[in-house]
């Protein structure tokens, strides 16, 4: 953990510009004061690279801010769709350094977890595409922090769940929403009850999951205004993509190795 230089930042004036462009479904956000002051999210099968900049526009208009007045950016890191992070990452990542203003990332799965709105280990599932699923666990304290319990992965939901062995889980994700019936079977097997509840529900033996959380980028800038007021420098923008993308795989395969 990085500490940040004693008097460098007033947390509590900064304005905060986080995106999160890791799927088709991109949200928009910006923080004030401590405060969301203005959000939007677009559900649309459009590229991100037609879209964003008019998404920004419409988000400064909300918030009655200039992008000049924006002090830190913010960026879900993936893993999600390979072209829309890699827009959304460059595209804040060129804003912030045009403005020269600091520019952080938080992965995808950190995101989702932190939307849930809720304390304790929650399974995040992403949809892969080929019948697949980004997964990670998180455990969110009581601060708002996040912790890791294991390495994220990138494999079958069915291999997924065949592993899992708790007695208390939420899921959130799409993933975990499409594969509902699979996960009620893996729950049964542990001899824990599934449920589909927006509420957090604690005790033994209960695997529930959200399908109705905050948008991924208003999480995600609470969650950087978190970390600067207490001193702490987030990371910096990384793509995290897990699984290579289908060019990475031709490549490799065409090059021989």
């Amino acid at each position: 953990m990085t500490l940040m230089p004693s008097g460098e930042i007033e947390t509590n004036s900064r304005k905060i510009l986080a995106i999160d462009t890791s799927s088709h479904r991109s949200s928009y956000a910006i923080s004030a004061n401590g405060k969301i002051i203005a959000s939007l999210m677009s559900e649309v099968f459009i590229p991100h690279s037609k879209t964003f900049f008019d998404n920004i526009e419409n988000l400064l208009r909300l918030s009655g801010l200039k992008i000049s007045e924006i002090d830190v950016f913010a960026a879900a890191t993936g893993p999600g769709s390979f072209t829309g992070l890699r827009v959304g990452l460059a595209a804040i990542q060129g804003l912030a350094d045009a403005l020269n203003k600091p520019a952080y990332g938080v992965g995808s799965i950190d995101c989702i977890a932190l939307a849930c709105g809720v304390t304790g280990q929650i399974a995040v599932m992403i949809e892969a595409g080929k019948g697949e699923i980004y997964f990670g666990l998180r455990v969110i304290d009581a601060q708002g922090g996040i912790h890791s319990s294991q390495v994220d992965r990138c494999l079958k939901p069915e291999m997924l769940l065949s592993e899992l062995e708790y007695d208390q889980l939420i899921f959130a994700g799409d993933g975990a929403i499409r594969h509902a019936a699979l996960i009620s079977q893996a729950a049964e097997r542990n001899g824990a009850e599934f449920l589909i509840s927006n509420l957090s529900l604690p005790g033994q033996n209960n695997w529930s999951m959200r399908t109705d959380f905050d948008d991924p980028a208003k999480a995600l800038a609470r969650y950087i205004q978190n970390r600067l007021g207490k001193n702490e420098i987030p990371d910096p923008i990384q793509a995290c993509y897990i699984r290579p993308s289908d060019a990475e795989i031709n490549w490799s395969a065409h090059d021989g190795r």
